[in-house]
């Protein structure tokens, strides 16, 4: 809304439309941002989703040393919120624990219960 009234107006400053529509500076560059990511983001989107559909079990911690090593100088607080905003979270893998021991040579007793 203030985006269009800003090119057409030409002379009024940010500041100014976001005051008048009654929006804060801060939303009104928050909502940009978020309706028209750059193209460098949306490379580094698609470098964290290969590498997390590859490797469906590792974290931000380890995805972000592949990223790093695809050339694009990113941190892990980056990597974190991208893989929480896509909802690629890492699977985890559980050790199998058994617990339970059928092969003993002790007497099984019946339940009474």
């Amino acid at each position: 809304m203030i985006q269009d009234r800003v090119a057409a107006q030409g002379q009024a400053s940010v500041e100014r439309m976001c005051e008048l529509g009654k929006v804060s500076r801060a939303g009104f560059y928050r909502d940009w941002q978020e309706r028209q990511p750059d193209e460098a983001e949306m490379a580094l989107r698609e470098v964290i989703q290969k590498a997390a559909l590859a490797r469906r079990t590792y974290g931000y911690r380890r995805i972000t040393p592949f990223v790093q090593h695809a050339g694009i100088a990113v941190g892990e607080g980056v990597v974190r919120r991208i893989l929480r905003s896509d909802n690629l979270l890492a699977i985890r893998q559980r050790k199998f624990k058994t617990t339970t021991n059928s092969g003993h040579g002790f007497t099984v007793y019946p339940n009474l219960a």
